[in-house]
């Protein structure tokens, strides 16, 4: 709850300060980059106020996972948890540690969310989009990997989860998140997906 409080009060924050989309997307934010190698805790994950992104890679075919821990307590958020060859993005919401179980190298990179004015989407493996304001209710989507597919989208008002499959996936949804609010998509796939607004 603490951590979904603090989604909803930074897109509420941008929503207010950018009531119509601006002219141009904002200048790519400068990441923090850690690189290391075998199990690690990342302490003092301070993302100053700002919704975040985190770029995990790592070449290890052996278990590999990566634990959020808050700096408010309780459970932590299992951001990836993989035998397989990993280069995907998570959401990081608010402060706290990272604990990194991996028997190779890695390396992560911790860049604040920016905005854009797309509203199609399309990639492969996890990702995060950048901050929109969403131009319907209604979103087609498409997936092709064979393990678990889940579309997020965290809007200022709540969170809608939007499709939760095993394997490929296609169809058309539609969202709790209205026209006009600003918003993003989490997406979590092995494979090619796509995100698009039904005009």
């Amino acid at each position: 709850p603490e951590v979904l409080s603090f989604m909803l009060d930074a897109l509420q924050n941008y929503e207010s300060a950018t009531p119509t989309p601006t002219a141009e997307p904002t200048p790519a934010p400068t990441p923090t980059v850690i690189e290391g190698k075998g199990d690690k805790i990342l302490e003092d994950i301070n993302l100053n106020g700002n919704l975040s992104t985190l770029h995990f890679v790592t070449s290890s075919s052996r278990h590999t996972a990566v634990k959020f821990h808050p700096a408010s307590g309780g459970s932590y958020d299992l951001l990836v948890n993989t035998t397989e060859p990993y280069d995907g993005y998570t959401l990081l919401s608010s402060a706290g540690r990272l604990e990194i179980t991996c028997s190779g190298n890695w390396s992560v990179e911790i860049t604040p969310l920016g905005t854009t004015q797309e509203t199609s989407f399309s990639g492969k493996g996890d990702f995060v989009t950048p901050l929109l304001v969403a131009p319907g209710d209604a979103w087609k989507i498409k997936n092709t990997g064979e393990s678990n597919f889940i579309v997020k989208q965290i809007g200022s008002t709540g969170t809608d989860l939007l499709v939760n499959e095993i394997g490929s996936y296609e169809g058309e949804v539609i969202s709790d998140i209205s026209a006009g609010e600003s918003c993003l998509f989490v997406i979590t796939s092995s494979g090619e997906w796509s995100i698009e607004p039904i005009s």
